[in-house]
């Protein structure tokens, strides 16, 4: 924050500045300068997908899953128009994963296809494989962790906290919650500011019927807030709180 306004007391104006300073405020809970600043940094076409990415994380916080996809839809035209292929792709697949945690399985795998169409890049094959993990495709899921785990051996995120997060989804599909406790005692050795290693563990820990463990993995979740204000797993941590709770 304090890097934030020493850029704007020396007068240094860009769209990426005013971006960070509307995801800061947001994050204080300031709506108002949050809104201000966005607005600001719509100016320039790049910035725009970081905007309208914001903007439909924002709506799909709130539950607001058409208002999510709109946004979404108009991060990939903008992203089409720069000829960001791999953006393309990494919209369509973090669209993928969204619709899976909400439950439109058959939105997400229809999603999750269409990353794929768009850039074959690691990234938008191993958030795809999420989304196919979380919406019970289990085949095209590892088959498409797999593959990125052999081209990346020396990736550390990639091969102790992406593949471990796709395998664990699968295996708490399979109702062995065990084994994805195992999988994601490992994740968080390297993942520990991951929103998606930690709501696992807290499905895992529900499925356990261990309460206050759960508890504390979506509460890890939410107090992630700082660094990712945004993220749509925080209303899906909210529910699972309450469960534990019950």
């Amino acid at each position: 924050k304090a890097t934030l306004k020493s850029a704007s007391d020396h007068k240094i104006d860009s769209p990426g500045l005013h971006f960070q300073m509307a995801t800061l405020a947001f994050a204080e809970n300031d709506q108002a300068t949050a809104d201000r600043e966005l607005e600001l940094a719509r100016s320039a076409p790049q910035i725009s997908v970081s905007v309208l990415t914001f903007q439909a994380s924002l709506a799909a916080l709130h539950g607001q899953i058409r208002r999510a996809l709109a946004f979404n839809q108009k991060a990939v035209e903008a992203a089409q128009r720069l000829n960001l292929k791999e953006g393309v792709g990494n919209l369509h697949a973090q669209r993928a994963v969204g619709q899976a945690n909400f439950g439109f399985s058959k939105d997400a795998i229809a999603s999750a296809e269409q990353a794929l169409k768009a850039s074959d890049s690691s990234d938008v094959k191993l958030t795809a494989a999420l989304a196919f993990a979380v919406a019970g495709d289990e085949s095209r899921a590892l088959k498409l962790s797999e593959e990125v785990s052999k081209v990346r051996p020396y990736d550390t995120f990639v091969q102790f906290v992406s593949v471990p997060l796709i395998r664990g989804q699968i295996e708490l599909r399979k109702g062995n919650a065990a084994k994805t406790i195992d999988l994601m005692d490992t994740a968080m050795l390297y993942g520990r500011t991951n929103g998606d290693v930690a709501y696992l563990r807290g499905n895992a820990y529900l499925k356990l019927n261990q309460p206050a463990d759960a508890v504390q993995a979506f509460q890890h979740l939410l107090d992630l807030r700082p660094s990712d204000p945004t993220n749509p797993l925080r209303a899906l941590a909210q529910r699972g709180l309450g469960q534990a709770y019950a």
